[in-house]
């Protein structure tokens, strides 16, 4: 299924044993900057496909993070905690919800159609793989 979104560039083993598998999937094209980039873009104009950043320069990080709302503040420390130690499942979960929120009031906002059936199946099974995940431990 991942594959039909971009080529995969590469997979990260989370966990293993004889009954389960977990991995963390790398698209080519998703980068981790890009819900900056987007976070961006919600804050200061949302750009066309032409105009799209992928990486922000050192004066746009910092004017992006003094304009910070409470809850786009939270949503950063819940994915990347002060202390550089997150909690690897719920940081992964709060990226993709915050990438799909952007995106939707993206296209709300330019009026570009959205495909939500990935993000319609994702959610959910990221909600029930994490927590079954975490009953285990």
């Amino acid at each position: 299924m991942l594959g039909k979104i971009a080529p995969v560039v590469g997979t990260y083993l989370i966990h293993s044993d004889a009954a389960e598998i977990a991995e963390m999937v790398l698209l080519e094209g998703f980068s981790p900057y890009q819900k900056t980039a987007l976070l961006y873009e919600s804050y200061f104009g949302w750009a066309t496909a032409s105009q799209a950043k992928l990486k922000l320069l050192p004066h746009e990080y910092k004017r992006l993070f003094n304009s910070l709302n409470r809850q786009d503040s939270d949503w950063l420390k819940a994915i990347q905690p002060g202390d550089g130690k997150p909690d690897i499942c719920i940081s992964f979960y709060h990226t993709v919800c915050w990438i799909v929120r952007l995106y939707q009031a993206k296209a709300t906002q330019t009026g570009e159609a959205l495909d939500t059936r990935v993000s319609d199946y994702l959610l959910p099974f990221l909600e029930r793989e994490i927590d079954r995940f975490q009953r285990r431990f």
